[in-house]
C-alpha cells in the first residue's frame, strides 16, 4: 500500500504481478485473491478499466469457487471510477456492515462524487483524515476544494500530494503503464 501512497503505480503493478506468480506457484487461493484485487487497484489508477474488470472477475471467480464473498475494496474503487453510483454506494454500505472491510471508503466516495460533479459531497468525504491511503485521496481533495472555492485547502492538499509524488519521481517521473510485452 506504500506504493499507492506514493503514487508509484509501476511498483504496485510489480508487487501485484509477484503476488499472482507466488499465488499460482503455491496454489494459495487467498494469495491469488489478494493479487487480483491489487492488480485491479493498479489498473484503476493507471486508467486501464479493462484490466481492472478482468482482475476483478478473476478474484470473484476464485471467491465463488471457495463459497466466499468477493473482496470489496477493489470493486468499490472500480465502481467509483466508472461513476456507478448505486453499485458504489451499495459496496460502501457493505463495507460499513459488521465484518465488512473497505480500505479507505472515503477515497472511493470522494472519487465517485467528484466524477459525478457533486464536489461538496466529495469534499465532505475527504474530511475524515484516515491514516490509510491518505495520499491516494489527495487529488480528489484538491479537485473538490477547488470546485468548492476553498483555495487554501486545495493548495495544502496539492503541496502534500507533491511531497508524496516526489518520493517516487527519481524512478518514474510520471505514472507510466507497463506494456503487455513487459509482463
Amino acid at each position: 500500500m506504500i506504493s499507492i501512497e506514493l503514487w508509484d503505480v509501476d511498483t504496485h503493478f510489480a508487487i501485484a504481478d509477484w503476488l499472482v506468480k507466488a499465488g499460482r506457484e503455491s496454489g494459495s487461493p487467498l494469495l491469488l485473491r489478494l493479487a487480483f484485487a491489487q492488480k485491479a487497484m493498479s489498473a484503476v489508477l493507471a486508467g486501464d478499466l479493462g484490466e481492472a474488470l478482468t482482475a476483478t472477475a478473476e478474484e470473484e471467480a476464485i471467491a465463488g469457487a471457495l463459497g466466499e464473498p468477493p473482496l470489496l475494496h477493489h470493486r468499490l474503487l472500480l465502481a467509483a471510477m466508472r461513476g456507478h453510483r448505486e453499485e458504489a454506494l451499495e459496496l460502501l454500505r457493505a463495507g460499513a456492515a459488521p465484518g465488512g472491510h473497505v480500505a479507505n471508503p472515503h477515497w472511493a466516495e470522494s472519487l465517485l462524487h467528484n466524477g459525478l460533479a457533486d464536489h461538496s459531497a466529495a469534499r465532505a468525504a475527504t474530511e475524515h483524515g484516515d491514516l490509510f491511503l491518505t495520499g491516494a485521496a489527495l487529488p480528489e481533495l484538491v479537485e473538490a476544494a477547488v470546485k468548492c472555492h476553498e483555495p487554501a485547502e486545495a493548495a495544502r492538499a496539492l503541496e502534500e500530494l507533491t511531497d508524496r509524488t516526489q518520493a517516487a519521481a527519481p524512478r518514474s517521473a510520471t505514472v507510466s503503464r507497463r506494456t503487455p510485452e513487459a509482463s
